[in-house]
């Protein structure tokens, strides 16, 4: 069904909302499969994150049913996000209200805050190796990631920097983490050392 809040959005305009092909979709799905069992199957998952550091979730599910005489139905919609409607306000006269007088723009909302307990009771919903994951960039751009355990317990940083390369995190951090090592840092001072030397006595020759 329509979103609460944009439902409320809409009422609150006292602007008249027009069903999308998307509800029209759902309630014949709805009308189909009454008093009948449905089941509930996450199809992806995707991580979002902000510049003010707050991260979220949402996914899309696939709800599927049979009508009275066994035919299968399934509708799939997105959960944890909508497009909240911004209007342009006007004043009525006859009501002395402000209403809405157009939809300006909209802007998307999201309802879950990572957090990964929840994030494991909504992924046990899914279907293994049939539940896609993604990490989403700026403006809605997706990048997969192959391993629930990495999209559960990575950072968002990471997982954007593995779905942009299209390298598993051992691959893409392996060599940081090395270079990173004591000894990898030694041969590191090492080899500047020696650097220097060099440059040093290739000077002092061309001095002469």
């Amino acid at each position: 069904m329509v979103h609460p809040k944009i439902a409320q959005a809409y009422s609150d305009a006292d602007f008249e909302y027009i069903h999308s092909a998307h509800d029209l979709a759902e309630i014949t799905f709805n009308r189909m499969t009454n008093d009948h069992t449905i089941r509930e199957v996450i199809t992806k998952i995707t991580r979002i994150k902000f510049p003010n550091g707050k991260e979220y979730v949402y996914y899309e599910v696939r709800k599927e049913g049979k009508d009275h005489v066994g035919n299968e139905h399934h509708f799939t919609t997105d959960v944890g996000i909508y497009r909240k409607p911004i209007f342009q306000n006007d004043f009525d006269p006859s009501s002395r209200k402000i209403v809405g007088k157009a939809i300006a723009r909209h802007e998307m909302v999201y309802e879950i805050p990572f957090d990964r307990k929840k994030l494991d009771k909504i992924a046990a919903k899914g279907i293994e190796n049939e539940m896609t994951l993604y990490v989403e960039a700026g403006g809605r751009k997706r990048y997969r990631v192959f391993s629930y355990e990495d999209f559960r317990n990575r950072t968002y940083e990471e997982l954007l920097a593995m779905g942009k390369s299209g390298k598993t995190y051992t691959e893409l951090f392996a060599n940081q983490a090395t270079s990173n090592s004591p000894a990898a840092q030694t041969q590191s001072s090492n080899n500047i050392v020696g650097m220097g030397n060099s440059t040093a006595t290739t000077m002092s020759t061309n001095m002469r």
